[in-house]
């Protein structure tokens, strides 16, 4: 996620952000989907050599993905060579990230102090919570207290995948519309998806609750409720590119670690909890735990979160000089584009 942010800040331009940002987290999703219902056709196939197949198949992709990567991806549109002039003065003069060879220093300082900044860890925390809740939690859910098999449960998890890569894609489209049309704040757009997200995935548990162990119900509740995760590729998780496009792979690096932490503290609440007593009861406060977590990320996200470019994201001319990057970055050049625009490139 950290090397996917440097990537991302260096090439998209700042209206395009939010277009480009979900439509490629939204992957997450579609590799979830895919290899769930891939991995139970693999365990279950003899001519396929059964469950290794999985890691040979999965391992084989990688590799195919590594070697895609070396050979088409590129830093910077500055280092490419198949774009044209125009391309890339567009993208420059829409460009608030540092593109010089030889990185700024980080500003340590200023984001351990930024309020913004543990905002957003505290609401990437609640959207790794929610899919840890997905993923590891809610099949057990399915099949202990609902009497779904195995099969089944798979099935119910990758349709609630599918229908958050149409919640992505939809929210994409929609937010990149608002910002051009000046409708709406990348700010405030930002919070209100993120807490659209954090309330519907929070409607959709107390709904699982009221309903019980009825097992349509239930199950559909909790379909729609944990569909709404999707909005947060649209949200928190693109928020680091906005805060600071120069430092957005350190800011994604530090809140990605921390809210990974929900993945295994999650399933040792679930152990303490319910392991030893498979009640409805007990289920329930797994349910009211993670709706605290969501509700109160979400809420924190909108009263001191910030999608706006932070002031630290601008390193001051002295700390570039003391640093040895001025003679590296001697200034910006400005060109004029076909269209009259001037672009400003950081050299």
């Amino acid at each position: 996620m950290a090397a996917y942010s440097v990537i991302a800040s260096n090439w998209f331009p700042s209206m395009e952000r939010g277009l480009f940002n979900s439509l490629i987290l939204s992957g997450i999703a579609a590799g979830a989907m895919i290899s769930g219902f891939s991995a139970g056709a693999l365990c279950s196939s003899p001519i396929l050599g059964g469950w290794p197949s999985v890691y040979y198949l999965y391992g084989g992709l990688g590799i195919v993905q590594c070697v895609c990567v070396q050979v088409f991806l590129y830093e910077s549109p500055k280092v490419h060579p198949g774009i044209t002039d125009k391309e890339r003065n567009y993208i420059l003069y829409y460009q608030e990230a540092d593109l010089s060879k030889k990185r700024p220093p980080k500003p340590w300082k200023d984001i351990i102090r930024s309020v913004p900044v543990y905002a957003m860890t505290f609401a990437m925390f609640g959207a790794y919570w929610a899919a840890a809740h997905l993923l590891s939690v809610h099949p057990i859910f399915l099949t202990t207290m609902l009497h779904f098999s195995l099969e089944e449960s798979g099935f119910i998890v990758s349709l609630t995948f599918i229908i958050q890569i149409m919640i992505s894609f939809s929210t994409s489209f929609a937010s990149n519309w608002l910002s051009r049309q000046n409708l709406v704040e990348v700010d405030k757009l930002r919070k209100g998806i993120n807490f659209l997200a954090c309330l519907g995935y929070s409607l959709g548990l107390l709904g699982v609750y009221f309903v019980g162990c009825y097992r349509a119900m239930s199950n559909l509740l909790a379909i729609i409720g944990m569909s709404f995760s999707g909005f947060v590729f649209g949200g928190c998780m693109i928020v680091p590119i906005d805060m600071s496009p120069t430092f957005a792979g350190t800011l994604m690096a530090l809140s990605s670690t921390v809210a990974s932490s929900a993945a295994f503290i999650l399933p040792v609440i679930y152990g303490v909890l319910i392991q030893e007593e498979q009640s409805l009861e007990q289920w329930n406060k797994i349910y009211f735990i993670s709706i605290a977590i969501l509700m109160s990320s979400g809420i924190i996200f909108c009263l001191f979160g910030s999608a706006e470019v932070q002031p630290w994201n601008y390193v001051p001319e002295d700390k570039m000089r003391n640093n040895g990057l001025s003679d590296a970055t001697p200034g910006n050049r400005t060109e004029e584009t076909d269209n009259g625009v001037e672009a400003v490139i950081h050299l």
